[in-house]
């Protein structure tokens, strides 16, 4: 009878830790960037493969994914708004169960509006709750099809860039405020150092180039069939 209480307190104990991996699982997946970037069109097109029409979100649109070679993994793909005043309420309620993040940019305004793409990319991949969680992001080079978009190497050397000058003029301002703890996670040890996405060390960066209107989404799929 003792060992027969004993194999049924192992047995509960086990159970309950299987329960707890399977209620920790990270099953949501943030698509976001720059308004007018297309992520509202790619969501669509991963979950219902066609075009929607589409316009600026002030709330979050979320849908389910089914994962093709392991049909019982579901993420949630939730559309962030764009607008800079909402995007972040929104990520701060799911990042703690994000299991990845598509960035989405439009390749044809890349260069106008590299400094507001680079700096919210910043914020994102310094998060100290993303970057412990080592939160992967996939960069998608939206509208590539057209004449005027801006090549993908062309746009990760940039943001490279963008991100290293964004490292040292953060670290300089907070080391003139006395008395300030810094709860984000650098993304260079020091900063004379370069940033480089092959050298991140908390987040697994992979960029692609898409374009939702062709359809061609393709590495998107491949990338969340990997998560």
């Amino acid at each position: 009878m003792f060992y027969i209480i004993i194999l049924a307190v192992f047995f509960l104990l086990f159970l309950a830790f299987y329960l707890s991996l399977g209620s920790s699982k990270k099953s949501t997946v943030l698509i976001t960037g720059p308004c007018e970037s297309g992520k509202t069109a790619m969501l669509v097109m991963l979950t219902h493969k066609k075009m929607p029409m589409t316009f600026t979100s002030l709330s979050p649109n979320i849908e389910e994914y089914h994962q093709k070679v392991k049909s019982s993994n579901t993420f949630k793909l939730i559309d962030v708004p764009g607008l800079e005043k909402l995007r972040f309420g929104f990520i701060n309620k799911e990042k703690s169960c994000t299991a990845g993040i598509i960035y989405v940019i439009d390749s044809t305004t890349f260069q106008k509006n590299i400094k507001d793409v680079a700096e919210y990319l910043y914020d994102l991949m310094t998060d100290e709750t993303l970057a412990r969680s080592r939160t992967p992001f996939l960069i998608a080079c939206n509208k590539s099809d057209l004449p005027e978009a801006k090549k993908m190497a062309a746009i990760e050397e940039h943001l490279e860039m963008e991100l290293t000058t964004l490292s040292r003029t953060k670290a300089e301002g907070l080391a003139s405020l006395e008395g300030h703890k810094e709860t984000r996670v650098p993304l260079v040890k020091n900063t004379n150092e370069k940033f480089t996405f092959a050298s991140c060390k908390h987040h697994a960066v992979t960029f692609v180039e898409t374009s939702v209107t062709s359809e061609d989404i393709g590495q998107v799929r491949l990338w969340l069939e990997r998560l």
